[in-house]
């Protein structure tokens, strides 16, 4: 019986926080068992997996239900999340499914591709349609959900006995493959889809992997992870640079105000690991979707549908707080009524996902010391996240499980999952030291099940559960304690303005200096009325506040406008009776590119001017301002054409170790960035022995090499170097004149995106 516990008992004196509401209440693991234990009921005697079973559909006069394969893979995908001896076996049955359905050839000519298929729901009897939505996104979701279960399984058995299978999946999903790297939906519909494309590029990152760890096959690795670099190069030119966007398809622009496909496309780079989470794209990216649809942690979007995959995406981008309001949204409408339609098998894949990986990144607890009164080699079970193991106590009463948090932590909220046996009367115990222990808990009446505690903040590093009564003789069957700090700091609103470029209608020279965070410097106009200034924030975003910090030359008549394209402008803010100082104006939020300053009327003789202009969304929950951007070589492999032993020492952050060549010309070193990244920077930290002549080549498979950059007059130092984004996996230096008498060497070489 689950229960939530609000009420936090504190006995004796220890540290305590300021008092805070817990501003989630999601049970991540509830929800990854229940939707999982869902899409395993959604499954037929043959072993497809249905979309729904509250959705019915008539095909050729026939009341049915629908099997979608693509909906199934990306669905059972999110079933192995909770990989029980019992979820592996249903996912093993639909593959066999899948192998047994594969056309050879179907309506196009290609072996390898899947019909969808309905299912009398009389009879189960199957019957094909003869036709798919695609063939390049079945394939490669399989491929992807191949390795998924290889990974929880260990199976591979059934993989290595269906290796032919496997790659005439795979092959059907690329046979569309043009040129251009990037792959038609299918023969007959011939466009080259954002989203699909992406999923090629995992499900083909998932077959290399597949070729080269389970089927044993090098060349076929190579041949797929040829094809993945390629498609990769192709979805880099979906990129807008005009719209800071990528097109929905190619040669078709993106629009925000379309949501489906055009706005939920732009996320599917994401979640496919084609683009970093942290990277400055994947942010502006996701910043305006939320921008454009806040109400989608709500379930509040333009069509009838719940749209985990977004609240997979937000997971993804670390967005604790959206998903969670989504969690307790889909709990709330969804789970807890009965998994009603529009609800169907692939969001339930995607809700498991994103439950999961939140659950992964805030559980305090998780996989961290425990230790035990009792059976202590087995104590781990209890926080590791697995879902179908357990600890279990000694049989006298007065147990307990100990975990060290390793550092102290905030925390406001406990659950524990309790199995066969559970404890009637328990306690909570928090310590800073691990020995002195102190009650901020205790239970009298335990009933089993799975007991959610919401309590006031405590800081501390140990926490100790003591169960001193139990239900039957046996030991306490713990199954699992999540431990969390559910508060969330509100983020301050970030200025959007800063940095950005700037306009004005005179002295655009000075117009950066309004926007630079430096209240020393200033932009002024000509003397003047009817003068201008203009902030472009780089793409649409929600604003609702501006903040003018005037010099002593300040207007006492101005107007704030706003526009999307710069042609047309709203205002949202205008007086005639401006005193100076520091202005702040809020407004109900709207969405804008560009904030304008209408400057009509001057206070003094002077020109119009002020130190700041800032531009601000208040109305929302923000996302946190990115992260400085991550040095993607840090402890890479790397390679040399000598010394390859030390090769490592310079991309271990360390500045006092270091790779050099031996004393000759015409050396090289490479780094390997494990995957594909869109990279437009490298740092060279010289050591002394520096190159006088060299070039930074990008490659994406450490055969055929581009030049990015060269240089003769290389002096020392540290070297940065930018240049137009590029799709690489390995960077090299090749360092062709040495400087100095010895051999070429630097402390440390960096690469960024």
């Amino acid at each position: 019986m689950a229960k939530k516990i609000t009420a936090f008992i504190a006995v004796l004196l220890f540290s305590i926080g300021i008092s805070a509401v817990c501003s989630a209440s999601v049970d991540y693991s509830g929800i990854i068992e229940s939707e999982s234990s869902w899409v395993a009921v959604l499954q037929q005697p043959s072993g497809a997996i249905v979309i729904s079973r509250d959705k019915t559909f008539v095909w050729n006069g026939v009341t049915s239900y629908k099997i979608e394969p693509y909906f199934a893979n990306l669905a059972v995908t999110g079933m192995l999340e909770n990989p029980t001896t019992a979820n592996i076996l249903v996912a093993k049955k639909w593959i066999e499914w899948y192998f047994a359905h594969l056309n050879q050839p179907d309506y196009n000519g290609i072996n390898g591709s899947v019909y969808v298929y309905y299912a009398n729901i009389s009879t189960n009897a199957e019957t094909s349609s003869a036709g798919y939505d695609s063939t390049d996104s079945y394939g490669t979701t399989f491929a992807t959900l191949l390795k998924k279960y290889y990974e929880v399984s260990g199976d591979s058995t059934l993989l290595i006995n269906n290796k032919s299978n496997i790659e005439m999946a795979v092959d059907a999903a690329i046979a569309t493959q043009q040129t251009d790297g990037l792959t038609y939906a299918k023969p007959d519909y011939q466009i080259k889809y954002l989203m699909d494309n992406v999923e090629v590029y995992e499900g083909l990152a998932s077959a290399d992997w597949l070729e080269r760890n389970v089927l044993g096959d090098t060349t076929k690795a190579n041949y797929y992870l040829g094809k993945k670099n390629l498609n990769a190069t192709g979805i880099e030119t979906l990129w807008n640079a005009t719209n800071n966007n990528y097109n929905s398809s190619a040669g078709q622009a993106s629009n925000w105000g379309v949501f489906y496909a055009d706005a939920v496309a732009q996320v599917y780079p994401i979640w496919t690991s084609v683009i970093a989470p942290t990277s400055s794209r994947a942010i502006g990216l996701y910043d305006t979707l939320n921008a454009n649809y806040p109400g989608w942690p709500s379930l509040s979007t333009p069509d009838a549908f719940p749209w985990s995959i977004l609240a997979y995406s937000g997971s993804v981008m670390d967005d604790s707080s959206r998903v969670n309001t989504f969690l307790e949204n889909i709990q709330n409408t969804y789970i807890s009524t009965g998994h009603g339609w529009p609800y169907y098998n692939m969001e339930a894949g995607f809700t498991i996902r994103a439950a999961k990986k939140i659950r992964d990144k805030d559980n305090l607890a998780l996989a961290k010391t425990v230790s035990a009164s009792a059976n202590s080699g087995t104590a781990s079970n209890a926080n590791n996240g697995v879902l179908y193991d357990n600890w279990t106590g000694g049989t006298a009463n007065n147990q307990w499980i100990q975990v060290d948090l390793g550092t102290s932590n905030a925390m406001n909220r406990l659950i524990i999952k309790w199995g066969s046996t559970y404890a009637t009367q328990y306690k909570i115990q928090v310590s800073d030291n691990g020995t002195t222990f102190t009650d901020a808990y205790s239970e009298a009446a335990g009933n089993g099940g799975t007991d959610d505690i919401a309590f006031t903040d405590v800081t501390k590093r140990y926490v100790k559960l003591l169960f001193t009564a139990k239900s039957s003789s046996n030991g306490v069957d713990l199954e699992e304690f999540e431990l969390y700090n559910d508060n969330t700091t509100p983020v301050a609103p970030t200025n959007l303005a800063l940095n950005k470029t700037a306009t004005a209608s005179s002295f655009p020279a000075d117009t950066q200096k309004s926007v630079d965070g430096n209240l020393a410097t200033r932009w002024g106009s000509a003397s003047l009325d009817n003068e201008w200034y203009k902030v472009d924030l780089g793409a649409s975003k929600t604003v609702d506040q501006v903040v003018v910090n005037w010099e002593a030359a300040y207007d006492s008549a101005y107007s704030v406008q706003i526009s999307t394209d710069d042609i047309t402008y709203t205002t949202v803010y205008s007086t005639t009776t401006g005193d100076g100082g520091i202005d702040t104006h809020s407004f109900t939020p709207a969405t804008a590119r560009y904030v304008k300053l209408l400057l009509t009327t001057r206070a003094t003789i002077w020109g119009s001017s002020f130190w700041e202009l800032e531009v601000y969304n208040t109305s929302g929950t923000q996302t946190p301002p990115p992260s400085p951007a991550p040095n993607l070589a840090l402890n890479k492999a790397t390679m040399a054409s000598s010394n390859v032993s030390s090769t490592g020492l310079s991309v271990d952050a360390n500045l006092t170790t270091r790779w050099g060549s031996i004393y000759a010309d015409n050396e090289w070193y490479t780094v390997d960035l494990g995957m594909l990244y869109s990279v437009s920077k490298a740092v060279i930290n010289w050591e002394a022995a520096y190159d006088s002549v060299y070039s930074i080549q990008v490659s994406t498979d450490n055969l055929n090499f581009t030049t990015v950059y060269t240089t003769s007059a290389g002096d020392g130092g540290i070297d940065t170097v930018t240049f137009g984004a590029q799709i690489a996996r390995y960077v090299r230096v090749l360092l062709t004149t040495r400087a100095t008498g010895y051999g070429s060497s630097f402390w440390e070489f960096e690469i960024y995106q």
